[in-house]
């Protein structure tokens, strides 16, 4: 991202990330931290790589990108009520 962004200052570069548990915070922050701004994910972190290795690889949690943003109080155009009942819908059909 950080060659990226200054190169291709008129387009969006956005990232997609699979991740375990406990890596996926370091992902967005250090793709944050380099100018992405456009991130990818999933609501409860639902779908993943079929071929990896490690079952516990998924999609990052849209829920999790948003309490991170919100902890490094970067502002988000977010309809939170909406968001919420996605969420709640989300877990209705993901079991």
């Amino acid at each position: 991202f950080s060659s990226l962004v200054p190169e291709f200052k008129d387009v969006t570069i956005g990232a997609h990330f699979h991740s375990t548990i406990d890596k996926w915070e370091e992902k967005i922050a250090t793709a944050y931290n380099n100018g992405c701004r456009s991130f990818d994910s999933a609501m409860k972190g639902i779908g993943g790589c079929p071929m990896a290795e490690d079952e516990l690889v998924g999609n990052i949690a849209t829920e999790n990108v948003v309490d991170w943003a919100e902890r490094q109080q970067i502002p988000l155009q977010l309809d939170k009520d909406a968001f919420k009942a996605a969420w709640l819908k989300a877990a209705e059909i993901f079991v």
